[in-house]
């Protein structure tokens, strides 16, 4: 099975600074739960620029992970909440992103686990 997360751009960012490197993944691991939160709040209210807002907000951390499969639902979140389309079908896809996230954690779990042996 394929990784998720492809952390080649995070470890040429980090420059061989490991505890640099546990430090963005935490804050990763910490951040992304409540952003997933924030989104389904503004889509359960229909606030759909705050869901646009906040889906782009996440998109540099997507890009740091390496987490490419997401890249393009995330920027699909945004658009639709920005420019109030599809909206029916956003909750929906936030789930899918969160799912994803969910496994991505793991393998990032993982990574900071071998860094820190």
């Amino acid at each position: 099975m394929s990784k998720l997360t492809d952390l080649t751009y995070l470890k040429s960012v980090c420059d061989g600074d490991s505890s640099f490197m546990t430090e963005m993944i935490e804050t990763f691991l910490q951040g992304t739960p409540e952003i997933i939160d924030q989104l389904k709040v503004a889509c359960k209210n229909q606030n759909w620029a705050e869901v646009g807002a906040v889906a782009h907000k996440v998109k540099p951390s997507i890009t740091f992970m390496g987490i490419e499969s997401m890249k393009d639902l995330i920027l699909d979140i945004e658009h639709s909440g920005k420019d109030a389309r599809n909206v029916e079908k956003l909750l929906g896809k936030i789930e899918e992103f969160e799912n994803g996230c969910e496994m991505a954690y793991q393998e990032l779990r993982e990574t900071i686990a071998e860094i820190n042996a």
